[in-house]
């Protein structure tokens, strides 16, 4: 989840967005906010295995705590009528270690290979709407990323639950 002292600085950053863009759609909550690094499952019903699987993963994780540069607003396409519009980082060294950390620690705990360790690309999503903005840069936004945290989000509901949070090694 975004740290509250960065909510106001991407909050700026949208508004200006919105000042040159006809967004249509509401924004996303800024307690909602949140950066993704892997989804564990996809499906209306969350299996307790699943959970307890990750739960165990969280706890089995030690990795540094690092920042996450966010220096460029685009739309992601998809084929979708509405689409992300999200502020992303160009560099994703970080992000991508943490993320293959814990695919990592999925195999080793379950016993089995998991799809392996996909291309993370760090990003905030600000709304979901039918207007393309073009890539380009914004000023740099920092988040500090202290924490990872097992969410489970109902899909079209806007509505998460964090089922547990694992800080990173200061």
């Amino acid at each position: 989840m975004v740290p509250m002292q960065v909510r106001h600085e991407i909050a700026a950053c949208f508004m200006d967005f919105q000042g040159r863009y006809p967004f249509l759609s509401r924004p996303i909550g800024a307690e909602r906010l949140h950066l993704s690094l892997n989804a564990i499952f996809i499906g209306d019903l969350l299996p307790d295995q699943v959970i307890e699987l990750s739960k165990r993963v969280g706890s089995s994780i030690r990795f540094e705590q690092f920042q996450i540069r966010l220096d460029k607003a685009l739309t992601y396409r998809n084929r979708k009528t509405k689409k992300p519009f999200v502020l992303a980082a160009s560099d994703a060294t970080d992000v991508s270690q943490l993320g293959e950390h814990i695919t990592e620690a999925f195999d080793i705990l379950s016993g089995q290979q998991t799809r392996g360790a996909r291309p993370i690309s760090p990003h905030v999503t600000l709304v979901w709407d039918e207007i393309m903005v073009p890539e380009q840069p914004i000023v740099p936004v920092m988040i500090p990323v202290r924490e990872v945290s097992l969410v489970h989000s109902h899909i079209g509901q806007s509505r998460y639950d964090i089922l547990a949070r694992w800080p990173l090694v200061g």
